[in-house]
């Protein structure tokens, strides 16, 4: 049997006593504490992390995150009033009546989706309704915080208008 190694062929046809070096190994790549078990391998794993560290995302109630999940339109409504409220000029509503026909007053989402009403962000389509277990689509993404955007903006003295856009273009395929 010839069990594989660094040394040449020569050196082991010689019968020299050769010293063998073992071949160091990489510090082990060290364990990230993640608050969900299910993104230690997401390419946003730790993007969701300081969102759960910032507070406006919670995981789901089995103790996952579910990354590659599509979101509904009130986990994105959640996720932005959440982030609203870290700035500290917001307030979740008491709501007493249904922010739209097919948002009851007692559901989970019911008093983040009126303070967005409220704001403004949020108009529901065209019968009326919000459909707050649909999957959030970019286009609708893209407008809730299109209209974060310029609340904030406006709340801080500056127009819709004047907003000027940062980062690179994104393109999705």
């Amino acid at each position: 049997f010839y069990y594989t190694n660094e040394l040449t062929l020569a050196e082991l046809e010689s019968g020299d006593d050769v010293a063998i070096t073992p071949t160091p190994q990489p510090d082990p790549i060290p364990q990230i504490d993640y608050p969900f078990p299910d993104i230690a391998n997401d390419i946003y794993a730790d993007e969701i992390a300081r969102a759960v560290e910032i507070g406006f995302v919670a995981g789901n109630q089995d103790g996952t995150f579910g990354p590659t999940r599509p979101v509904t339109r009130e986990e994105a409504t959640s996720m932005v009033v959440e982030a609203l409220l870290t700035r500290g000029n917001f307030t979740i509503p008491t709501v007493t009546q249904a922010p739209f026909p097919d948002v009851p007053a007692d559901r989970w989402s019911a008093p983040k989706i009126a303070l967005l009403k409220q704001q403004g962000i949020l108009a529901g389509d065209p019968s009326g309704n919000y459909r707050p277990s649909d999957t959030v689509t970019r286009a609708e993404l893209m407008s809730i915080l299109r209209r974060t955007a310029e609340v904030l903006a406006s709340s801080d003295g500056v127009r819709p208008e004047e907003i000027e856009p940062t980062g690179d273009i994104v393109r999705f395929s």
